[in-house]
């Protein structure tokens, strides 16, 4: 899927790119906004997706469809549950959150990731939503590990509750072995870099 520009001005859709038990796929240099679901990616592990590559796409406004009464409520920019994707050279703003990953050894890196405010979505309710530039978080039985997140940039998260990197074993099933390597996070209101309940985390400059 290469050079579209997709957007939503109603709910009758959801992504903007469905990624749903598909492997090997390429998803390169699209502009995707205004979208009433996730901009890229799929949901849970029934959908897992592997061995793709996401990059050079321009993503903003994730869950924010344009013209349509009481849903710009924000969403994630890129949601993937699968093994071995590469995602990269990406510029995302404006997005409840960048990166959400479940899955093994998934690359997130050289992406562009700016500019969150609460105001970008109105029918939010104010400081409700906690922003990251990436949260990995396990699902039931689908064990989160061995990913990168690395040379990205990410800035002015500026709201209540923003983190850049948020890790953390949500069901407790054993995530574990992230790399955060040469990242420059800057105006984060809460915290740069977040590990919870997770062993064997490596962070470099």
């Amino acid at each position: 899927i290469i050079g579209f520009t997709i957007t939503h001005n109603s709910i009758a859709y959801y992504r903007g790119i469905a990624v749903i038990n598909s492997n090997y796929n390429h998803i390169l240099n699209n502009s995707i906004h205004h979208t009433y679901g996730a901009g890229i990616g799929n949901g849970t592990i029934n959908q897992k997706s592997s061995n793709n590559i996401i990059r050079g796409n321009t993503i903003s406004f994730p869950g924010c469809p344009s013209g349509v009464a009481g849903q710009c409520l924000g969403t994630v920019a890129v949601k993937f549950c699968g093994d071995n994707n590469l995602m990269e050279y990406n510029t995302i703003s404006h997005s409840a959150d960048y990166f959400n990953t479940y899955g093994q050894k998934n690359i997130m890196r050289n992406n562009h990731l700016l500019e969150y405010k609460d105001s970008d979505f109105t029918d939010q309710i104010p400081n409700s939503i906690h922003t990251d530039g990436f949260q990995s978080g396990s699902q039931v039985s689908y064990i989160n590990q061995y990913n990168v997140f690395e040379n990205n940039y990410f800035h002015d998260n500026c709201e209540s509750n923003s983190h850049g990197v948020l890790m953390e074993d949500d069901y407790k099933v054993g995530d574990k072995e992230f790399i955060v390597r040469g990242n420059v996070i800057l105006r984060m209101t809460s915290a740069s870099i977040v590990i919870e309940s997770m062993d064997n985390i490596r962070i470099y400059n």
